[in-house]
Formats: structure tokens, C-alpha cells, sequence
């Protein structure tokens, strides 16, 4: 398919564009961003169209992928649709549950595909994980997701205006959630929320399990990291640790990505939003 990308900042120059170029089945065509400077800066790196509105892309290509913030992607996914075209959606898939379904509905509707980029749904070691960890029984599970986006002045996402506004909840949230949901099913409550420092926790109760979840996105270096313990009857295990890289995490969603009208991604997507909902909706009554 012919796609082209939404957004023009690290995220997109370091995952999606490169990944998408060297696909053998699929083309980037062009790119589309808020910055005109920006996009021609990019567009000129990769070798690619640079369009002047999001509206004028659409009717170039068959595919749009979004490297981009939540609202911006909220606001555009449906006018893409719309346009009928295919998407590649970054996580969340949009910030409240009855968006991503109404975006389900009208993508059934058209007959379009839609993934989502739940980047742990896409690394074989922890797809295969969950799909052995989903078949046992378990009680409970520890789970921390502890990065440094917003404690690393030289990182590239130091200044990202959303990550600050939404917090760890919106930005990794939806990595625990994509994994957790899978194996436990839906969350029914939320007990016990609130912050440690930087750090935000929560115990989450699914029907026959507790997991107990650490999420920061300005954690000191030294004990950043991600890892999740699952324990229970059937003994207890470990999430592997990762050895995908994004862009070759992103190249396997691109070897899934058909015009075969499926949306399997999206019903997990509404998930996600719906769990991470139930937790802020917690932090509110706090």
C-alpha cells in the first residue's frame, strides 16, 4: 500500500518513516505535519512528497500512519476513515473509549483495516509470552513501567508538551495495559490509586487476579526500566525482556497490515482507553 505519514518529530524519523521506506510490500509516499519547515526538512531526508494539508494526502495514498500526539491523531483518524482510507495508529488509540469505537464502526463499515502500534503486541518475545501466560491461572502480578522521558534533558522527548499534560498514565499505560488485559481480561476496579513522587501507582483488580502497577515517565535513570512478575497457582513467571527494536516491532505490524478490513487491533484499543479511563476516573475521586 501506498502510505503516508502523520508528524515529524523524533517518533517519526526514528521508527515509522525508516521502518515503512525499506518495507518491501508497502511505500512511504509522503508526509504531512503542522510545521511546513519541519515536514520539507523531512519529506527532503527520505526522499518523499511533502503535502500541504492532511485532507490533500488523503486522496494521494491508500494508507495513513500516525507518528503523532493523542488529540491530533483523535481529531484526524476520522476524517481519514472518512476519505477511506486504511490506518496505522499510534497508542492510545484515542483518548476516550467511545472514540476508538466509533472509529471501529465506521472502519467495519468501509471495509478498512486498522492497526494499532501496542509496540509489545508487535516483538515476538512478548507476543509469545502472553499467548503461553494467557492460558494459566494466576492471582496477582507486579508490574513496573518506569522510563525517563521527562528526567532526561537530552532525550528527545524532554519538551513533549502532551507527555506532560497526560502524564505516564496516557503515554505507558497503554504498554501495561495492551499486556495485561490480554491475560487477565477487563479490569472491574481500581482500589487503591495515587502518587509517589513521580512515580503513579495503582492496584488493579481483574475478575481472579490483583496487579499492582508502577508508571513514570521521570524516573531517576539508575532504576528506570520495565518489568512484570505474574504469580499464582500455576507457579510463577517472568516477561521476557525485550530484544525488538522499535523499527523492527513496527516493520511486523507492517507485515500484518492487508486491506483485508480487519480491526482486531482497535477492539483492543477500546481496552486499553477503557481500563486506562477506569484508573484516571480513580485519580479524580482521589
Amino acid at each position: 500500500m501506498r502510505i503516508g505519514l502523520v508528524g515529524t518529530g523524533h517518533w517519526a524519523r526514528a521508527t515509522h518513516a525508516p521502518a515503512i521506506a525499506r518495507h518491501q510490500v508497502h511505500e512511504l509516499v509522503g508526509v504531512w505535519g503542522r510545521s511546513e519547515h519541519r515536514r520539507n526538512e523531512f519529506a527532503s531526508e527520505f526522499g518523499i512528497q511533502t503535502f500541504g494539508s492532511f485532507d490533500q494526502m488523503a486522496t494521494a495514498v491508500d494508507a495513513i500512519a500516525f507518528a503523532t500526539d493523542p488529540d491530533q491523531q483523535t481529531d484526524l483518524a476520522p476524517r481519514a476513515v472518512e476519505a477511506g482510507r486504511h490506518l496505522i495508529l499510534d497508542k492510545p488509540a484515542a483518548l476516550t473509549s467511545q472514540e476508538v469505537r466509533q472509529l471501529e464502526e465506521r472502519s467495519v463499515q468501509r471495509g478498512l483495516t486498522t492497526k494499532v502500534f501496542h509496540t509489545a503486541r508487535y516483538r515476538p518475545e512478548i507476543e509469545l509470552w502472553i499467548e503461553k501466560t494467557a492460558r494459566g491461572a494466576w492471582q496477582s502480578g507486579e508490574g513496573r513501567w518506569l522510563g525517563t522521558a521527562l528526567s532526561d534533558s537530552s532525550g528527545p522527548y524532554f519538551e513533549s508538551a502532551w507527555r506532560k499534560e497526560r502524564g505516564p498514565l496516557w503515554d505507558l499505560g497503554p504498554h501495561a495495559m495492551s499486556i495485561l488485559l490480554p491475560i487477565f481480561g477487563p479490569v472491574t476496579s481500581i482500589p487503591e490509586v495515587g502518587w509517589e513522587a513521580k512515580t503513579l501507582k495503582a492496584q488493579l483488580h481483574f475478575e481472579s487476579a490483583e496487579v499492582r502497577v508502577q508508571l513514570s515517565l521521570a524516573a531517576p535513570q539508575e532504576v528506570s526500566g520495565i518489568d512484570l512478575t505474574i504469580s499464582g497457582p500455576d507457579g510463577r513467571t517472568v516477561m521476557p525482556a525485550i530484544s525488538t527494536t522499535h523499527q523492527e516491532a513496527y516493520g511486523l505490524l507492517l507485515d500484518r497490515f492487508t486491506d483485508d478490513g480487519d480491526t482486531s487491533d482497535l477492539r483492543l484499543g477500546s481496552e486499553v482507553v477503557s481500563a486506562l479511563e477506569l484508573v484516571e476516573s480513580a485519580m479524580d475521586r482521589e
